[in-house]
């Protein structure tokens, strides 16, 4: 078995896990992969491409529940990632399934904050920042680093919001408005149109310590 293909075996085992409640068990598969994904790095097991390809995933059927708040949409469903079709692990393939990797294990950790853990939201805060700076990263106009970017910084901006850090919040929020402002950017992905309008209504409704009280 190739390191994609390993990569995404041990991503898909975790949101199964994630999904089925095994939170602890789901957090230890997805270091595993990062792990994998750093060992590739470290390696050199991928040619130096500058653009990276469209990776194809999709998002898990069941959500993974426990997270959404009263006052804000949470992104709750964890991403899966389709079979390679290529073998060939390129640097800009390396970032994705970087990102969907963290995204996923920041999810996790977020997961356990709602339940009252408030060192977990603010372990799944440095996970989301890491795995937005991945993106960021990315010289790439493809939508799923868009869309994943969406995503992020949604959720990023939920926990700066049940940490009372306010400013943080709006920061991202104004980020997750400009994306959705995109032209034609919503035609590209897996997001459904009620959880494209809850993002924007989190935008909308950008949190601020005055309404807080």
């Amino acid at each position: 078995m190739n390191t994609l293909h390993s990569i995404c075996g041990l991503n898909n085992q975790a949101v199964e896990l994630l999904i089925s409640g095994q939170t602890s068990k789901a957090s230890k598969t997805f270091q595993n992969a990062a792990q994998l994904l750093s060992h590739a790095v470290a390696n050199g097991e991928h040619p130096h491409y500058k653009y990276a390809p469209e990776m194809h995933f999709g998002q898990s059927h069941s959500i993974n529940p426990n997270l959404q708040a009263s006052t804000f949409f949470v992104y709750d469903h964890a991403i899966i990632m389709m079979e390679p079709a290529t073998p060939a692990l390129t640097n800009g393939m390396l970032c994705y399934y970087s990102s969907v990797v963290l995204f996923n294990w920041a999810l996790t950790l977020h997961r356990e904050g709602m339940l009252g853990r408030e060192t977990y939201l603010k372990k799944a805060a440095s996970v989301y920042v890491r795995c937005f700076q991945v993106l960021a990263a990315i010289k790439s106009s493809e939508q799923t680093s868009s869309f994943l970017t969406l995503l992020v910084l949604n959720n990023l901006a939920q926990i700066h919001f049940e940490l009372c850090e306010y400013s943080e919040c709006s920061h991202c929020l104004k980020q997750v408005r400009s994306l959705l402002a995109v032209a034609g950017y919503m035609d590209c992905c897996v997001l459904t149109s009620k959880d494209s309008d809850e993002l924007f209504l989190n935008t909308m409704l950008s949190p601020t310590a005055a309404q807080a009280a």
